[in-house]
């Protein structure tokens, strides 16, 4: 039986946590991709499933909406970004947090991890709600950036091109709402390779520093 087959039989004890029902070929595998438990890292464990064609509405099933963004920290960086994770700020007494900040020569995204599956298929309503948020919590850390320390993150001098973006873990077949970019994970590095052709139809903002992520 190819890993594929053995991984879709043996979904439901990963997710469990029932690994001695695991098979051995397909628990071998997964120490070799993870370099270790497969159990003590749930995010590299998805990812590798989907490699032996897993699809990723199943892989989801280990992950938390924590793991989730995990598992973006991880997407930005093998897409050749700085990221860092749970950027928290305050702005007029109130507390804000933005998921992931990712950053690439000029370019910084600011990153909403929505881990909705198919069975909870968001509403239009819903993909504009987040959007909107989301590109009102992008425009205060900008703000809050030029006058207040960020653990994590160091300002320079430059100019920089911030995006607010949704980054999803399926496909949702919406690529924009309000002007802000619907990425599924999966669709990043295409994402970055082609920015600088979409730039005139998304929402940005262009500062006159750049950031540099010091974890």
């Amino acid at each position: 039986m190819d890993l594929k087959k053995l991984a879709e039989k043996s979904l439901y004890a990963l997710v469990s946590g029932d690994w001695e029902l695991v098979p051995e070929d397909l628990l071998s595998y997964l120490k070799d991709e993870v370099g270790g438990d497969p159990i003590n890292d749930p995010v590299a464990t998805a990812l590798a499933l989907i490699r032996v064609g897993l699809s990723p509405e199943k892989a989801a099933a280990l992950l938390d909406w924590r793991k989730f963004e995990d598992l973006c920290l991880r997407g930005f960086q093998l897409s050749g970004m700085k990221a860092l994770k749970g950027i928290r700020f305050s702005f007029d007494s109130r507390r804000y947090e933005i998921d992931i900040l990712g950053t690439l020569n000029k370019l910084i995204l600011s990153a909403d991890c929505k881990m909705w599956s198919k069975g909870t298929s968001p509403k239009v309503y819903k993909l504009r709600e987040a959007a909107m948020k989301q590109l009102e919590r992008t425009k205060l850390l900008v703000r809050v950036l030029k006058t207040t320390k960020i653990e994590g993150i160091e300002v320079r001098r430059g100019e920089s091109l911030v995006i607010p973006v949704i980054v999803t873990w399926l496909d949702f077949n919406e690529r924009f709402s309000d002007g802000v970019p619907i990425i599924p994970l999966y669709a990043l590095p295409n994402f970055l390779d082609n920015i600088w052709n979409i730039v005139n139809e998304i929402s940005s903002l262009r500062v006159d520093y750049r950031i540099k992520i010091m974890k």
